[in-house]
């Protein structure tokens, strides 16, 4: 049995309409948590997915999908956690997609992670593109945001702009446009997630662990 499970204690997928105003592109983008958009409890917005993963019951044109997650600890190299959006399962070969991928870790190592952009297909544009984090991502909860609007794409950790794509003619359909679901997964990624593949996963570490939520109050009406 592969011991790969995700917790979910408290998640919201925050949802901002169409015509939301996106951030000028000259000046710095809006953190996350100024933004007053309603909100969807996980009881009644996400399935599961693969029995190591859930996924929005719905598909969203464009908004503000945040959670906060706390990694797997210990040695948790070749395991990938993804949090993201996607329309893949129903185009096929011109899905769009928006990622957050953690590429595990080996205890003391700062941990890496990426972010993808793929619209319309292409793999060209905005894949992969890597970054360490300041902080260690197993101890305690952090927020993690994707801002989708018709204008621009904002990746943010603790309201902090991380990565922003501004949406210009010479994209075309290369930009996502099509509605998306979001989703978050965890898996056994040895082939490439740490240093290329170096660093394998090792199920003498299992459960590997990663937690989702989004407000630890007890007094919230939908705590699992």
């Amino acid at each position: 049995m592969i011991m790969i499970i995700i917790i979910i204690t408290f998640l919201l997928l925050l949802h901002v309409s169409s015509s939301f105003a996106a951030p000028h592109p000259h000046h710095r983008p809006q953190a996350p948590s100024a933004f007053n958009i309603s909100t969807i409890p996980f009881t009644t917005g996400f399935t599961p997915l693969f029995g190591s993963g859930f996924k929005s019951s719905d598909l969203y044109n464009h908004g503000l999908f945040s959670a906060k997650i706390k990694l797997p600890s210990d040695y948790t190299a070749g395991i990938v956690v993804a949090f993201y959006t996607t329309n893949g399962d129903i185009f096929r070969k011109t899905h769009d997609e928006l990622d957050f991928e953690f590429l595990g870790n080996i205890r003391g190592k700062a941990w890496r992670f990426q972010t993808n952009m793929y619209g319309n297909g292409s793999t060209n544009r905005g894949r992969e593109e890597r970054y360490y984090l300041w902080f260690d991502p197993s101890k305690e909860f952090h927020t993690y945001s994707i801002l989708w609007t018709t204008k621009n794409i904002i990746f943010y950790i603790d309201d902090v702009p991380i990565r922003e794509i501004v949406r210009n003619d010479a994209m075309g359909a290369d930009f996502p446009s099509k509605p998306m679901g979001l989703y978050a997964t965890i898996w056994d990624a040895s082939d490439w997630a740490t240093s290329g593949g170096k660093y394998r996963a090792n199920y003498k570490y299992a459960p590997f662990v990663a937690e989702f939520t989004d407000d630890l109050s007890t007094d919230a009406p939908w705590t699992r």
